[in-house]
């Protein structure tokens, strides 16, 4: 069960870690003292999350989203396509039937 779990949950935990993790390094760079040679490095890094973390965000609310969603209701629909396709099979008229009137 704990595998399970773990594994369907990966993803977003990680997206969370991410997130958090940015506004806590923007935090420590707003409320700290940073001198010259590390500031520049802590920015980089500041910019590479923040670009990560707007990724993230992206794919939680963006277009991902809807289209995971849409992928959805897709499935679902060929599932019942393939419902009506069987129904119309078990009902047409064998071939040559038509042909010799039976």
């Amino acid at each position: 069960m704990q595998h399970n779990w773990l594994k369907e949950n990966v993803g977003p935990i990680l997206a969370l870690i991410t997130v958090v993790g940015t506004f806590a390094l923007f935090a420590l760079a707003f409320f700290l003292k940073v001198d010259g040679a590390n500031e520049k490095v802590l920015f980089m890094v500041i910019g590479a999350l923040s670009s990560i973390a707007t990724t993230v965000v992206g794919y939680y609310f963006g277009s991902s989203a809807g289209s995971a969603r849409k992928t959805e209701l897709l499935k679902g629909d060929r599932q019942e396509q393939g419902e009506q396709d069987d129904l119309v099979q078990d009902n047409a008229p064998k071939p040559g039937a038509i042909l010799s009137g039976r």
